[in-house]
């Protein structure tokens, strides 16, 4: 399910569902780090056409795990489900997201045949003795009916439409009562699904990170999940790689939200990728500057002129596309726009102002040498 999530100007597409860390993620891309609450839009055809066309391009709000809930149980659906779903919601009015939601239970209530046409539903109608005009109709007499008008028939009474191979009935749809909790994700940096014997996967449990190193001995590592996206593990994780991830959950659990944001753009930047890498940057953190706000270069040039010129002189330059300036004042930062923000290279600043003080003084010097060959002639 590929959706698109906003923020203004900030735009977020993904295939979803996802791992909470990857959630969390998208938020610190939306530059929101502190509301789950998105807005969001879905881009519409998929390879299983989970998604009504009646949703399609349509802007919703709700709690991004809420919507990544919605995701799981449209991927989880069979095609007979997922029929009746879009049955169900061609027919009932999606005000909001909750109503979309809401509709994903409760399907069952719906009766779904596998029929293409009216002719087909005829067939399936005749052979399951599903109308009483043909009750009492003798079996010889039987295969002289035209199914397609008894499959019409069958349609327009049951108030009944086609979807993609189904014939659905979604007037017979009894919404369930219900609220569904959302819960909060568990504070962790890694999770890691392990077993100790990789023949009888039903021994495998997540375990959260940083955790008692003990934990982690003599375990195969089935699944892995990472809140540093830039950071590679391997497929099967050996012991020793395991003890190194819980030293780096422990190493992080000392940043702040905001030094763990930073760790992810630097790590993006320099494009760190191994747990090593990992530490040095954490070394090296307060070494680059970073703002969230600028989302590319254009925009970064206009935040630049605003801070070190005088604010009537920048008027001038907001409806102007400074991205040329602003591509040159990062490459003179050795800075970068990544997912999150602009970062500088390391021991820069953002927004001090260039230094021009050599070709100032090499021009002092070229006049000074000026006048001595004048004043020799």
């Amino acid at each position: 399910m590929r959706i698109i999530l906003k923020n203004g100007d900030y735009t977020v597409t993904e295939e979803f569902p996802k791992d909470s860390f990857a959630l969390l993620d998208m938020l610190d891309r939306l530059r929101q780090p502190g509301s789950r609450t998105v807005k969001f839009s879905s881009e519409g055809c998929t390879d299983k056409n989970l998604v009504p066309s009646e949703l399609y391009h349509r802007d919703f709000v709700t709690d991004i795990f809420a919507l990544n809930v919605f995701a799981e149980r449209l991927e989880n659906m069979s095609l007979e489900e997922n029929a009746a779903y879009w049955a169900v919601v061609k027919v009932n009015p999606v005000l909001n997201f909750q109503d979309a939601f809401q509709m994903t239970f409760g399907l069952k209530s719906v009766p779904v045949v596998c029929a293409w046409c009216f002719s087909e539903l005829g067939e399936f109608a005749v052979e399951n003795q599903m109308l009483p005009e043909i009750e009492d109709c003798p079996d010889e007499l039987l295969e002289l009916l035209d199914t397609a008008k008894l499959g019409r028939l069958m349609c327009e009474r049951d108030e009944g439409i086609f979807i993609d191979g189904y014939y659905c009935e979604p007037s017979a749809y009894q919404k369930p009562d219900i609220q569904v909790e959302i819960g909060k994700p568990e504070p962790c940096f890694f999770r890691l699904l392990l077993t100790p014997d990789a023949e009888r996967p039903g021994l495998a449990e997540w375990i959260s990170l940083p955790c008692d190193a003990s934990v982690l001995k003599e375990k195969i590592c089935l699944e892995s999940q990472s809140s540093l996206p830039n950071l590679l593990i391997s497929q099967r994780p050996e012991e020793d790689e395991l003890m190194a991830l819980n030293r780096t959950a422990e190493r992080l659990s000392g940043l702040n939200q905001q030094e763990f944001l930073k760790l992810k753009v630097v790590m993006e930047y320099e494009d760190v990728r191994n747990i090593a890498g990992v530490f040095d940057c954490i070394s090296h953190l307060n070494e680059y500057d970073f703002d969230p706000v600028p989302s590319g270069k254009s925009e970064f040039g206009l935040r630049f002129l605003t801070k070190t010129l005088p604010p009537d002189f920048c008027e001038a330059f907001r409806n102007i596309d400074l991205t040329d300036f602003g591509g040159e004042i990062l490459h003179r930062k050795a800075g970068k726009i990544t997912s999150y923000g602009a970062l500088s290279g390391r021991k820069q600043r953002l927004y001090s102002r260039l230094d021009t003080a050599p070709e100032q003084n090499e021009t002092e010097e070229e006049s000074e040498e000026c006048d001595v060959k004048m004043g020799g002639m």
